[in-house]
């Protein structure tokens, strides 16, 4: 669709990477020694990679490195705010001051307007998604909540985005720089109640989000229709026939629409077929975890899939198999189980589990240790094939074996 940020620590240095669609970089790394290198950088976007550390010192000192003068707000200690436009010009001022301190801290080190202005969005995500606990931090912080006759927020209307929306963005940066988190926040901000785009067609969205918010880059409102529709397929909601159509005809931007619907089908695509999630009581007792499950699969050919959220060859064979998968699409004679452990991040293992097809299991480490040591694995991504009996008819330990392998295996398995 456009570029998007890519955030990786190698050597316990952080790097920022901007990458644009069907377009390829690479960064070479030429060792000193074990800690000390170069990095040669082939693609778009070098500058913005060379500010990586510069970046980095920004969001230290901006986030974690500055404290507030006792007389910065003049409201500070004395009394709450009367409304909710007060308390937002003080924290904008405070991020003013935030920004202005990390980057004198920095010196020598310097970092673009445009990412300065990315940690700006990124703080001001809060003031819309946090905005009554903040209030409440500061009352509690000036010993008020205890006096106040009620404890409730200042009321936010539609005037609270009049300095919020003070961007002045060039279209490459919102392309480019805009802070997601800021955005998602004012699609589902409740004093927008922006429509749901199910029942309402693309024009009305956009004719609404322009009366509410005036004065915008054109630019800005199509990318807020654009998130809009992906919030709606991250919710496991495919787009209708209708709508695609609307996608189709309303973005002139191929990549866009394209994108769209690439999203689209992958909710799609996975809902044609059940899912399965589940989180294994982690009882010491019983390790034998698998044969539990696979008397659950009796009757069925079952691909038991071994992997971790953090293995890069796991994630990447997801995408080879699914050609074997859509064969079986149908067929209540296969079953396609994946499991993963503790080491794997659970909030990443659910966002997998969900947009994949499947049986999802979640283990504790010691009953995956006990399958490992069973079936002599040792690295992962690893396969085991088991019969409708349940037995193991074929395995493959430390890498995924390819399509034709898996199709022949489980053609003789399933006779």
């Amino acid at each position: 669709m456009g570029q998007s940020f890519f955030y990786f620590f190698y050597k316990e240095k952080y790097n920022l990477i901007l990458l644009s669609p069907n377009k390829t970089t690479t960064l070479n790394f030429a060792h000193i020694d074990c800690n000390n290198y170069n990095v040669k950088f082939e693609g778009e976007f070098e500058q913005v990679f060379r500010q990586s550390e510069a970046y980095a010192e920004l969001i230290k000192n901006a986030l974690f490195g500055y404290k507030s003068p006792k007389d910065r707000n003049p409201l500070s200690k004395k009394s709450r705010f009367q409304s909710a436009n007060d308390f937002r010009d003080s924290k904008l001022r405070e991020f003013d001051d935030r920004i202005a301190f990390a980057v004198e801290k920095m010196k020598p080190l310097t970092v673009s307007r445009s990412l300065q202005n990315k940690l700006s969005m990124f703080m001001k995500a809060d003031l819309i998604n946090k905005y009554d606990s903040l209030v409440v931090r500061y009352n509690r912080e000036i010993v008020v909540d205890s006096l106040l006759d009620s404890p409730v927020s200042p009321e936010r209307d539609i005037s609270y985005y009049q300095n919020l929306l003070k961007l002045n963005n060039s279209e490459d940066d919102i392309l480019m720089f805009f802070d997601p988190t800021f955005l998602q926040a004012i699609r589902k901000d409740s004093v927008l109640d922006l429509p749901n785009l199910i029942n309402n067609p693309a024009d009305s969205f956009i004719s609404r989000l322009r009366k509410l918010l005036p004065g915008q880059n054109d630019l800005f409102y199509e990318v807020i229709l654009i998130g809009a529709y992906v919030d709606q397929i991250n919710q496991k909601i495919p787009l209708s026939e209708n709508q695609k159509t609307i996608v189709n005809s309303y973005f002139k931007n191929a990549q866009i629409s394209n994108y769209i619907h690439y999203r689209n089908a992958l909710v799609s695509d996975f809902s044609k077929k059940s899912f399965g999630r589940y989180y294994l009581p982690y009882d010491t007792a019983k390790n034998d975890v698998l044969n539990d499950l696979l008397l659950k699969y009796k009757g069925k050919v079952v691909i038991a899939d071994f992997w971790a959220t953090w293995c890069g060859p796991c994630i990447d064979a997801f995408n080879k198999i699914k050609e074997v998968k859509a064969q079986y699409t149908s067929s209540d004679d296969v079953v396609f189980v994946y499991l993963t452990d503790q080491s794997s991040d659970r909030s990443r293992w659910e966002g997998y589990a969900d947009i994949i097809a499947g049986e999802h299991y979640y283990l504790s480490k010691t009953q995956m240790n006990a399958i490992y040591t069973e079936y002599n694995i040792e690295s992962i991504p690893s396969y085991l094939l088991f019969d409708k009996n349940g037995s193991l008819a074929h395995k493959n330990i430390g890498g995924y074996m390819g399509n034709e392998k898996l199709i022949k295996w489980i053609g003789s398995t399933i006779k």
